[in-house]
């Protein structure tokens, strides 16, 4: 966003597509909304829930509020989507600012999760993993993708296990990466080729 030129599109609307990334609802260190909005000139609608609910009973009371829902209802209708994809290396982002505490962290990981797509954390195979916090993301879900323009963007070697995951969930139309997410992908696909357990990825 802060590399984007300035733009005159008042008719534009952006709209968060997940909650926080904390689950207290404190300030997101992430939120890209408010700056895309005003680069743009444009509406910007913030989803006012967190990334994760508590319980899947907060969950609930959360999205019976109107407020939640008429914004879930514009994002679905939105003709482009950015989203990030988060990994589940030691280093992780949602470990670093607690928004997954070391019993979830180590949970996931035991299941063989190594990354996250709007809350959804997935296996290498780009498959929702069996862990009870799946259950909890507030936003949209990977469902709600398919068929639709979503545009993914990662950096990092750290990213590389958990971008490849993404692309094969099937639910990403377009990539942007940086060189050191890229290599270390490439080293990844290469070695599964060798080994003869290589996937195929879409993206």
């Amino acid at each position: 966003v802060e590399h984007l030129p300035d733009l005159a599109r008042p008719d534009l609307q952006v709209v968060s597509v997940s909650g926080s990334l904390n689950r207290n609802l404190a300030a997101n260190p992430l939120d890209i909304v408010l700056g895309l909005s005003q680069r743009a000139g444009a509406q910007g609608y913030f989803l006012p829930v967190p990334y994760l609910a508590a319980s899947e009973a907060e969950k609930q009371v959360l999205l019976a509020q109107k407020s939640v829902s008429d914004m879930l209802g514009l994002a679905r209708k939105a003709d482009l989507l950015l989203v990030g994809i988060g990994s589940l290396e030691a280093d992780a982002h949602l470990r670093q600012i607690g928004m997954l505490n070391e019993r979830e962290w180590n949970e996931l990981r035991a299941l063989g999760a190594v990354g996250d797509l709007m809350g959804s954390f997935i296996d290498p195979a780009g498959q929702p993993v069996a862990a009870g916090i799946n259950r909890l993301a507030m936003g949209l879900g990977l469902g709600d993708l398919a068929g639709r323009r979503v545009v993914a963007l990662a950096g990092g070697a750290n990213k590389a296990k958990a971008v490849l995951a993404a692309l094969r969930t099937g639910a990403i139309s377009d990539l942007i990466i940086d060189e050191d997410a890229a290599l270390p992908m490439l080293r990844l696909l290469q070695a599964g080729r060798e080994s003869g357990h290589g996937r195929s990825t879409k993206g």
